[in-house]
């Protein structure tokens, strides 16, 4: 099948600070449901990387057509920390510290 790359043109919300928009998206791919952010490629545009498990839910592989939706994620993203980890930083403050300011996207991360 022959690949090909498509870009459409969205309105963002601004979000960030400075007024960037702050990247979190969520949508179906296939009709498959994610949550996923955008990242700026430094010219205005942005770009959305589309992960093995989100092409599997999709049942898409590189070169094929899908079906996007997408808008910005105003939902709170929550992350379950594994008791164990909780426990080891009570015990550990510059840890607890340097946990706490990690995005996200680092924090789902963390092992369950």
């Amino acid at each position: 099948m022959k690949q090909f790359k498509a870009q459409f043109k969205a309105q963002l919300t601004a979000r960030g600070p400075g007024g960037a928009f702050a990247g979190a998206v969520a949508g179906t791919l296939n009709g498959f449901a994610f949550q996923n952010s955008l990242m700026p490629n430094g010219d205005g545009t942005h770009s959305m990387m589309v992960s093995k498990a989100l092409q599997a839910g999709a049942k898409a592989a590189a070169g094929d057509r899908v079906s996007v939706a997408l808008d910005v994620d105003r939902s709170e993203r929550v992350v379950t920390v594994p008791p164990e980890l909780k426990s080891a930083l009570s015990k550990n403050k510059k840890a607890a510290v340097a946990f706490k300011a990690l995005s996200y996207s680092h924090l789902g991360d963390a092992p369950s």
